[in-house]
C-alpha cells in the first residue's frame, strides 16, 4: 500500500519521537524526569511497602525493574486483606516509629492521614498529575500544589446486567437513567405461586446483608442529585441536602427485592437477578465463578445525563514522613504509577481499571474496562475525617431505614452526627 506525503510525514514524526523518548528513558540524552535517579549504592537497603487487598505478585513487574536498577535495594511488600486491621496496624506502627516507607491511603481519607505523609519534594509533580490522571486524582491527592499520593486504579460502580434476561423481556438496551431503571426493574421481576420474588429485576432496596455496596449506591444517588442541582460535591453538603431523597429513592426499589434473596453477586451468578450495581473488582470475581451467566456492563444510571457524575473510592500510594528513604520511595512510586507498562501489568493482574489517562484512552472501548475507565473521568470521591467510620455509618443507617427502624431523615442525622 503506497503512503501519501502527509501519512509519510506523520509516521516518520511518530517514529522519531518514539526514539527520542526511548533515549531519554535510557539516559543516553538529557530529558525531564519526574524525579532524579539516585546513584546506585553498594549499601543494602530495604523499602517497606504496605498494601491492602493486593498481593506482591500484582506489583511484580515494577518491583523487579526497580530492583534491577538498584541492585542493593529490596522492596519488601506486606499484604493486608482487611481494611480495618490494615488501618489499625498502620496507625500503631507509625505511632511507634516502626511504620513502612510506603503505605496505601484511600482517596476519601487523605485528610486524616495528611500529617503522616511526606509529600513529593517539589511542585513539579503536580503538573504531571494534572495531565496524566483524571481530575479526581488531583482533587483527592494534592493539597496546595503538593502531591501526597498517586494512584494505579480508579474503580466506580457500573450497571452489571444479564443480557439474556433483558432480551427475554423484550428489552434491547440497558437503562441510562434511574427513572428508566425503575420501569425496567419492575418489568423484569418475577414471582412464584406463593407471591415470593423468584427473579428480581435489580438488586436494590435491600440491606447490606443482601445488596452489594448499598451504602455506596446511596452515596452515588446523593452525589448525582447534588451535582445535577448545581451543588458542590462535598460530603456534608451532599448528604445534608440530598441524603434523605437518596435514601427514599433507594427504598423505592425494595418492592422489586426481598431480604430472603441471596447476596446480590451470588443471586446474579445464579440467574435470579437481572441487574445489579457493582465495581470492577466484584465483576472480576463474578466472571471467574459464573458458569451460566455472562455479565454485561453499562454505565451507571444518571439523574441528569447532561450532568453525568459518579461516586468513587479508590486507593493511592504515599510515602511516610518517618521514612529515611523518602526520595528513593518516591522514585519507586512515580515509576510504579506513571509508567504505562507497570500500570498495565497491574491492571491485568488485578482486573482493576487503570488510572493513567493514556490507558483510559487505550481501553475506553474495551469490553471489560471501557465503561469503568470512561467513568473515571466523571468520578468524585467524598472526603471525610474518617472514611471507614463514615462508610460504616452510611451502611448502618441505610440498613436501619430499610428495616423500618428509623426514617430516612433520622438516617441522615445519624450519618452527619
Amino acid at each position: 500500500m503506497s503512503l501519501t506525503k502527509t501519512q509519510f510525514i506523520i509516521i516518520t514524526a511518530v517514529g522519531v519521537l518514539a526514539i527520542i523518548f526511548f533515549l531519554i528513558f535510557k539516559g543516553f540524552i538529557p530529558g525531564r524526569q519526574i524525579i532524579q535517579k539516585e546513584k546506585p549504592s553498594d549499601e543494602e537497603q530495604q523499602i517497606q511497602f504496605w498494601g491492602v487487598f493486593d498481593s506482591e505478585k500484582d506489583y511484580e513487574t515494577a518491583i523487579r525493574a526497580f530492583e534491577e536498577y538498584y541492585k542493593n535495594v529490596r522492596i519488601e511488600y506486606r499484604e493486608f486483606n482487611d481494611q480495618a486491621s490494615y488501618n489499625s496496624t498502620l496507625l500503631d506502627a507509625l505511632a511507634s516509629g516502626t511504620g513502612p516507607d510506603i503505605f496505601m491511603v484511600r482517596s476519601d481519607d487523605v485528610a486524616r492521614n495528611q500529617n503522616k505523609i511526606a509529600p513529593f519534594p517539589d511542585a513539579s509533580l503536580a503538573g504531571v498529575v494534572r495531565s496524566a490522571f483524571p481530575r479526581t486524582v488531583e482533587r483527592d491527592f494534592t493539597r496546595g500544589g503538593q502531591v501526597y499520593a498517586l494512584s494505579l486504579s480508579i474503580d466506580t460502580l457500573a450497571l452489571i446486567y444479564n443480557r439474556a434476561l433483558l432480551n427475554q423481556a423484550g428489552i434491547v438496551f440497558p437503562p441510562k437513567t434511574w427513572e428508566e431503571l425503575k420501569k425496567i426493574a419492575s418489568s423484569l421481576t418475577r414471582y412464584n405461586s406463593k407471591g415470593e420474588i423468584s427473579q428480581a429485576g435489580i438488586a436494590l432496596g435491600g440491606t447490606s446483608k443482601t445488596v452489594y455496596a448499598n451504602g455506596d449506591i446511596v452515596s452515588t444517588l446523593a452525589l448525582q442529585d447534588e451535582v445535577s442541582s448545581g451543588g458542590e460535591p462535598e460530603t456534608e453538603k451532599v448528604f445534608g441536602s440530598k441524603g434523605e431523597t437518596a435514601i427514599n429513592t433507594y427504598k423505592e426499589f425494595s418492592k422489586n427485592w426481598s431480604e430472603d434473596m441471596p447476596y446480590s453477586p451470588d443471586a446474579f451468578r445464579d440467574g435470579r437477578v437481572a441487574m445489579m450495581l457493582g465495581y470492577a473488582s466484584v465483576l472480576k470475581n463474578m466472571k471467574e465463578k459464573s458458569v451460566f451467566v455472562d455479565p454485561q456492563i453499562a454505565a451507571i444510571p444518571q439523574i441528569d445525563e447532561k450532568k453525568a457524575v459518579t461516586y468513587t473510592k479508590y486507593w493511592g500510594y504515599a510515602v511516610s514522613n518517618q521514612s529515611a528513604k523518602k526520595n528513593l520511595a518516591w522514585e519507586f512510586l512515580t515509576n510504579l504509577t506513571t509508567n504505562q507498562s507497570f500500570s498495565e501489568s497491574y491492571m491485568k493482574a488485578t482486573g482493576k481499571p487503570p488510572a493513567l489517562n493514556s490507558l483510559i484512552e487505550a481501553y475506553k472501548n474495551d469490553e471489560t474496562f471501557g465503561v469503568f475507565v470512561k467513568q473515571a473521568l466523571i468520578a468524585f470521591s467524598l472526603p471525610s475525617g474518617n472514611a471507614l467510620r463514615l462508610e460504616e455509618k452510611i451502611t448502618q443507617s441505610v440498613d436501619e431505614a430499610i428495616l423500618g427502624n428509623i426514617s430516612s431523615k433520622q438516617a441522615i442525622e445519624e450519618i452527619l452526627r
